[in-house]
């Protein structure tokens, strides 16, 4: 909710009807994790209310309510992202076309601190640790591997990765499929899906 109050000063004045999907999508935000939490409550009192559903001494699949709460974490910054992209959108077209690039820019450094010195440390915190059990996990993992990794986890576009990080189109796959052999990851398809999980499992 603070990083739409951030967003406020790019906006143009807003309509009634504006200010009513700026209202329902706020709350959206706040209610996700929320429903998210209480999904996961719900499923561990399922597992131990049902003897055969977990095998003596093993915790429930997904490490427990940390890793739980990283992905309740980055539902929400995800959203909150999408939200902000559609409530600038109209003021960013009518951009002309060689400024869009940095309002988008901009707009992710608002989000997420892009580009600025606390990116990483901001992500680490705001997923509960991910990015440094990760490292602990893959060493020969770099910087700008774990830059592209919380873009993934953020579903941001394809188009803005390559703007962010400065890559051509015909790049990715081959980055992507870096990426997966250091993650031990078999098939580029998989790398998000895969990265969701060791959201939940680190």
């Amino acid at each position: 909710m603070p990083m739409l109050v951030e967003l406020m000063p790019m906006l143009s004045p807003l309509s009634d009807s504006e200010q009513l999907v700026l209202i329902i999508e706020a709350c959206c935000i706040v209610v996700m994790p929320i429903l998210c939490i209480i999904l996961y409550k719900t499923r561990t009192q399922w597992m131990q209310e049902t003897p055969d559903a977990t095998p003596a001494g093993q915790q429930p699949e997904g490490g427990g309510g940390k890793s739980d709460s990283r992905a309740c974490e980055a539902i929400r910054w995800t959203a909150e992202l999408a939200a902000a992209k559609r409530l600038t959108e109209e003021q960013r077209m009518q951009l002309p076309a060689k400024e869009r690039a940095a309002f988008d820019k901009s707009l992710y450094s608002r989000m997420i601190h892009w580009q600025q010195d606390d990116f990483e440390a901001e992500a680490d915190k705001r997923l509960g640790g991910f990015l440094t059990a990760l490292q602990q996990r893959y060493p020969a993992l770099s910087a700008t591997d774990r830059q592209l990794i919380v873009l993934f986890l953020l579903r941001v576009p394809q188009n803005d990765i390559l703007l962010l990080m400065n890559y051509s189109p015909v790049s990715l796959p081959t980055i992507k499929q870096r990426l997966c052999r250091k993650l031990e990851i078999g098939s580029a398809n998989l790398l998000v899906e895969q990265l969701d999980e060791l959201l939940t499992t680190l």
